[in-house]
C-alpha cells in the first residue's frame, strides 16, 4: 500500500522472447472520484502529454499528464454557453477540437471549435449542424475520424416514441471547406452499431436489420447492410450483404487507406443458433461503391483444435457466443479478426432465508467474457493461421468494464492486454501475436499490493509505443496506467 501513496509509481518487468526486452509500466497519483464526474475518456496524447477528457452532467475537462512520468501537467475546465453539451473531444495531431451542441428553445445547433496543444482557442466555432427537435424525443451522436486527421463524421441519431426515426450524416473537413450534411432514411427495426471514415472523407456506415430470441444474449441479424456517403456527389450508396439460411452478428470496419478500400469481417450462425460457423469477409472499392469481393467461410474446426490450445466453447459445430471484437489491416491488405467468446444472463436475487415474506429482490446481470479467437485473413479471404487465446472473466452488475481485452499494436508484435479475472487482487496479462501467428503470454505486473482494477477495454493506443488504460482503487479513486 505504500507504494500508492507514491506521486509516481514506476515498474520495470523483463521477459524473454527471442532476448530481452524492458516492459515499463507507470502510473498516475489516485485523484478522488467526485460526484460531478460520470465518464473518463483517454483522447491521446500531443505536445501537452497524455490527454484525459473527464465529463460529468455540466462539467467538462482536460488533464494533460507527463508521458515520462505520467505527472499531472494542468488541468483545465471546458467553459461554454449556458445550455451546452460536449459531444467529443477530439485530437488532430497537436490541437484539439471540441465538438459540443448548444440548445435554444426546441432548436439544437452542433458547433466545431478548434485549439490548440493547451486547450486555447485559435479560432472561433463553426456550426457545422442544427436540427429542430419537435416530435424528438432524444439525439445522440457518434464521431469517427480519419487516419489522417483530415475529416471528420458526426452521425445523428434521431429518435422519437417509436424510437429510431431516422439519422443525419454531418461530414466535415478539419480546415472546414467541406461541411456536408445528409440525412438517412432508415427501416423499421434498424439498428446502427458503427461507422468509419478514409482519408479522403468517404464514409462507411454498418447497420443492420434485427433478428432478436428472448432467450439469447447476443444479437442476430438478418442482414448487413453497408451505407456508404460521398460528399463530393453528396449521394448515398447501399451495399447488402444477406443469406437465407444464415444471421449475422456486429461485424467490425476497417478501413485500408494505401488501397482506398472498406473492410467488413465478423461472423455468422444458421438461423438462431448461438454457434458461430464461419466468418464473413468483404472488401468494398470506395471509389465504385462496390464490392470487390464478399464471402462467408466456414471454419475450418480440426484446424483450429491442431494448434493444441483447447476451448469450451469449440464444438463440432463451430464456437459458441463468439463475437467480433477488433481488426487489424495487415500491411498486404489481409487483416487480424479478433473475436471473443462473450454472454449474459441474469439470475433472481432471493430474499434472506429467514425473512418470513419470501419472494425475490429482483435480478442481478451476469457477464461472462472468456477465450479469444484470432484469425489471420488473406486479402483474398483464405486463412493464413488462427489461434486461441484462453481466459475466463466473470463480473456481476458491472457491464463488463474491466472484463475483455485491449489491443495495442507496437508493431513488433500484437499485445491483447487483458485482467486474469475481475478482482483487485488478480494480474494483468499480455499475449503478445507475432506475425505467424505463434504468441506468448507475459505477466505485466500483479495487483495484490496495489489494490487496483483496470479496464484495459476502455485504453488507447496513445503512440506507437504507448498504451494508457484507466484503473480505480479499493478507496474510489482514479489513476492512468502506460505501458510502454
Amino acid at each position: 500500500m505504500i507504494l500508492v501513496r507514491l506521486f509516481i509509481l514506476v515498474l520495470l518487468f523483463f521477459y524473454s522472447n527471442g532476448g530481452t526486452f524492458a516492459q515499463q509500466i507507470l502510473f498516475s497519483r489516485p485523484q478522488k472520484i467526485t460526484r460531478k464526474v460520470e465518464e473518463f475518456n483517454i483522447v491521446g496524447k500531443n505536445s501537452e502529454g497524455v490527454l484525459l477528457y473527464r465529463k460529468g452532467g455540466k462539467y467538462n475537462a482536460v488533464d494533460a499528464y507527463n508521458p515520462a512520468t505520467l505527472a499531472l501537467h494542468w488541468s483545465k475546465e471546458v467553459r461554454l454557453e449556458h445550455k451546452s453539451e460536449v459531444i467529443d473531444v477530439v485530437l488532430l495531431d497537436d490541437n484539439l477540437l471540441l465538438l459540443y451542441s448548444t440548445r435554444i428553445k426546441r432548436n439544437t445547433y452542433v458547433y466545431a471549435r478548434l485549439t490548440n496543444a493547451e486547450l486555447i482557442p485559435i479560432a472561433e466555432p463553426i456550426l457545422i449542424d442544427s436540427l429542430d427537435r419537435q416530435g424528438l424525443t432524444d439525439v445522440n451522436y457518434a464521431v469517427s475520424v480519419s487516419q489522417n486527421k483530415q475529416f471528420v463524421s458526426l452521425l445523428r441519431f434521431n429518435y422519437d416514441f417509436g424510437g429510431l426515426r431516422n439519422m443525419n450524416q454531418v461530414l466535415f473537413s478539419t480546415d472546414f471547406s467541406v461541411i456536408k450534411n445528409k440525412s438517412i432514411t432508415i427501416d423499421a427495426k434498424q439498428i446502427t452499431t458503427q461507422h468509419i471514415v478514409d482519408n479522403m472523407g468517404n464514409v462507411v456506415i454498418a447497420n443492420y436489420q434485427l433478428r432478436s430470441d428472448f432467450f439469447r444474449s447476443l444479437n442476430q441479424y438478418k442482414n448487413v447492410r453497408l451505407t456508404m456517403y460521398d460528399y463530393r456527389t453528396d449521394e448515398l450508396h447501399l451495399l447488402e450483404i444477406e443469406d437465407e439460411k444464415n444471421t449475422f452478428n456486429d461485424v467490425q470496419l476497417g478501413i485500408d487507406n494505401l488501397n482506398g478500400k472498406a473492410i467488413v469481417a465478423g461472423f455468422f450462425a444458421e438461423g438462431n443458433n448461438d454457434n458461430t460457423k464461419g466468418y464473413l469477409y468483404a472488401v468494398i472499392d470506395l471509389q465504385k461503391h462496390s464490392f470487390d469481393q464478399k464471402l462467408l467461410q466456414l471454419f475450418d474446426i480440426e484446424y483450429i483444435k491442431s494448434n493444441n490450445t483447447k476451448s469450451t466453447a469449440l464444438n463440432k459445430n463451430g464456437i459458441t457466443n463468439l463475437e467480433a471484437r477488433d481488426l487489424v489491416i495487415r500491411k498486404d491488405g489481409g487483416i487480424l479478426l479478433m473475436g471473443e467468446v462473450s454472454y449474459e444472463n441474469r439470475t433472481a436475487i432471493a430474499r434472506n432465508g429467514f425473512d418470513p415474506a419470501g419472494g425475490m429482490l429482483g435480478f442481478a446481470t451476469n457477464y461472462y467474457y472468456d477465450d479469444i479467437f484470432v484469425f489471420s485473413i488473406n486479402p483474398n479471404g483464405s486463412m493464413l493461421w488462427s489461434n486461441i487465446i484462453n481466459k475466463k472473466q466473470y463480473s456481476e452488475e458491472d457491464r463488463g468494464t474491466f472484463s475483455s481485452f485491449g489491443v495495442f499494436n507496437n508493431r513488433s508484435s500484437l499485445d491483447l492486454l487483458f485482467n486474469e479475472e475481475v478482482s483487485y487482487n488478480t494480474r494483468l496479462s499480455s499475449s503478445k501475436i507475432s506475425s505467424d501467428g505463434k504468441y506468448k503470454m507475459v505477466n505485466l505486473f500483479s495487483k495484490q499490493e496495489m489494490g487496483l482494477i483496470l479496464s484495459p477495454r476502455n485504453g488507447k493506443q496513445v503512440s506507437a509505443t504507448e498504451y494508457v488504460m484507466p484503473a480505480f482503487t479499493r478507496r474510489n479513486e482514479f489513476q492512468l496506467m502506460l505501458v510502454r
